[in-house]
C-alpha cells in the first residue's frame, strides 16, 4: 500500500479516535514506510545484478548483494552519527 493512500486514511482514523489507544494508525503508517524501503532496496539490488550481467561486469550476484548491504549499513551508521551530532 502506498503511503500516499494510507496516510490520509490513517490520519482520519486518528483524528476520530479509532484505534488510537492501541496505536493502530501509527503502526500502519510505519509499516507502509518500511514496506517501501524494502521494496526500493530489493529493486536496487535486482537492477544492479541485471545491469552487471548486461554490461559484462565480472561481479557475482553475491558480491553485488554484499555491496548493497554494506551501503545500507553504512547509511544507517552515518545517519545515526549525524543525528547524534545534531542532537548536541
Amino acid at each position: 500500500m502506498s503511503p500516499a493512500v494510507l496516510v490520509p486514511s490513517c490520519m482520519f482514523l486518528q483524528e476520530n479516535g479509532y484505534g488510537v489507544d492501541k496505536g493502530i494508525p501509527t503502526t500502519l503508517i510505519a509499516a507502509s514506510s518500511f514496506d517501501d524501503i524494502v521494496a526500493i532496496t530489493l529493486f536496487g539490488i535486482f537492477t544492479d545484478i541485471e545491469f552487471n550481467k548486461v554490461g559484462g561486469d565480472s561481479k557475482s550476484p553475491l558480491e553485488t548483494v554484499g555491496t548493497n548491504l554494506y551501503q545500507i549499513v553504512a547509511g544507517v551508521v552515518v545517519g545515526m552519527a549525524m543525528g547524534a551530532l545534531l542532537g548536541f
